[in-house]
């Protein structure tokens, strides 16, 4: 049949002959259809629904749950309904299939949805994780007979048992829908998801990033041991003493909403160097019209300890009022009081936007130009050139923009700037960019320019993706330089800014 619609009610009449009554594969793929997005047939949450399926923490130092409250989510284009709390005990380190570790070692444990064919179920199922001074997540089973996706993670360290809101990694994903598109959110945190440090000058950077403010003394070796500077990169490192790290010693970032906004979500990637026990914690409030600070806050933060794997940490809240103005996010460290010296955290990738959009780093387009140039020294190689010659940048993924091999970087802007000694009275001297099979992406022309006159032009590079011959993927791009003679030619590349 060329043509068919469903779903119809009886067997006898229309399209209802062919296909009535309905079974599984027809209806799913309907669901399917109506939600609007491909990745949703691996596991995404329903937005607005009853609770969104929200995990809430309860620790004491005898008793440790999660609780689920309810919700909807899609599984392979399964529905899954919850419509009352379902509470899961959290193993003590005593306890479990991996009491018998050592105690100096510490565990993630996993909150997954889990879909059964053998038994036609979906279902939450908590996963124990294994201990090990450097854990990893629990795997999922994804075959044929069982398919898991994440909801959340949650870090037991046998030192610090009690479970805090801060100790859970939300792993939520969302159905993107008609009222709730990844395409059309917004950033309300302007130009500042890329963060930078760099560690061999720290101790010369005491103020915070830009758009932040900071409170507590900021100093190196004081109660905020130091703030290593931010420029457009990767990360932003926090260091602060043991002794304090506390939420009384922060920085913070005030960002306006949409009017009647009350549902928002951040995402981040969070990375610790050091010290069993830091957290790292965005601490994120509303500032109501009235001036009021509302009663409920949403603490969002990394695991610390000596493993160094980055990861992408993201949360969806919703307000109780419809009268918020502002979000104010505070990033700070905590710690055991048991740790000696500095602990740190670095934050990056910072994204906060209203409504359901978790589950992406990069979820709409975007060009951000950087407030510091990034010059050839910073990257895998450094230019020199001698008469007509070909210079490969990046190979090594110096150009890459890589947060846990997510290409959120889709274009650098280059400014390419150029003098010759020699070119006043010759046709010959230019520069050129172009990707690794010679194609031009754009040419800086120096002929007949005043001798050691400079130029300068823009020139916008694609990167992190099949070049424009198709034949490679693009981790960098060639510097051409046609000279008029043995180094008679300057050429210096900066990258301004990318696009996402």
């Amino acid at each position: 049949m060329a043509e068919y619609s469903f779903l119809w009610d009886g067997t006898t009449t229309g399209d209802a002959i062919d296909n009535a009554p309905y079974d599984r594969e027809l209806f799913n793929q309907w669901f399917s259809f109506g939600t609007n997005s491909a990745q949703n047939k691996y596991g995404s949450v329903v937005p607005e629904y009853l609770d969104d399926l929200e995990i809430q923490v309860f620790g004491s130092s005898a008793y440790n749950a999660l609780v689920v409250k309810a919700g909807a989510a899609l599984i392979k284009d399964y529905i899954y309904i919850n419509t009352q709390d379902v509470i899961f005990l959290v193993p003590s380190p005593n306890e479990g299939e991996y009491s018998t570790a050592s105690d100096s070692d510490r565990r993630f444990d996993s909150l997954v949805l889990r879909l059964t064919y053998a038994d036609q179920t979906v279902r939450l199922a908590y996963i124990e994780g294994v201990p090990d001074t450097d854990p990893q997540y629990p795997s999922l089973t994804q075959n044929d007979d069982i398919f898991e996706v994440y909801l959340a993670q949650i870090y037991v360290d046998k030192t610090l048992y009690t479970l805090t809101q801060s100790r859970l990694i939300d792993r939520r994903k969302f159905i993107s829908t008609n009222k709730h598109p990844y395409t059309k959110a917004q950033n309300l945190h302007k130009n500042t998801e890329l963060f930078g440090w760099s560690e061999s000058i720290a101790s010369l950077y005491v103020n915070p990033p830009e758009n932040w403010t900071q409170v507590g003394s900021i100093v190196q070796h004081s109660p905020v041991g130091m703030l290593y500077p931010m420029v457009r990169g990767e990360l932003y490192r926090l260091i602060v003493t043991a002794a304090n790290a506390t939420p009384a010693n922060y920085i913070y970032t005030k960002m306006l909403v949409p009017k009647g906004q009350k549902t928002f979500s951040l995402l981040c990637i969070v990375y610790d160097i050091n010290y069993v026990g830091t957290v790292g914690v965005f601490d994120v409030s509303g500032i109501r019209t009235n001036g009021e600070t509302t009663t409920k806050n949403f603490i969002v933060g990394n695991i610390g300890s000596s493993f160094s794997n980055k990861q992408p940490y993201w949360k969806t809240f919703t307000f109780e009022e419809d009268d918020i103005e502002h979000l104010i996010v505070k990033a700070y460290i905590e710690s055991t009081p048991a740790i000696a010296g500095n602990v740190s955290t670095n934050f990056g990738t910072l994204i906060v936007s209203p409504g359901y959009h978790p589950g992406h780093i990069r979820i709409f387009p975007e060009t951000i130009m950087f407030k510091n140039t990034l010059k050839d020294a910073l990257w895998s190689n450094t230019a020199k050139s001698t008469g007509s010659t070909t210079i490969t940048f990046g190979g090594g993924g110096g150009l890459r923009f890589d947060v846990i091999n997510q290409w959120y970087a889709s274009a650098i802007i280059c400014r390419v700037k150029a003098r010759d000694s020699a070119s006043g009275v010759s046709a010959t001297p230019y520069v050129e960019l172009r990707d690794t099979n010679g194609i031009v992406y754009g040419r800086l022309h120096l002929n007949y320019v005043p001798n050691n006159y400079y130029r300068e032009t823009i020139i916008t590079v694609p990167i992190n993706r099949p070049n424009i011959a198709g034949t490679s993927l693009e981790n960098g791009f060639i510097i051409y330089v046609a000279a008029t003679g043995a180094a008679t030619c300057d050429v210096t590349v900066e990258i301004i800014g990318i696009i996402t």
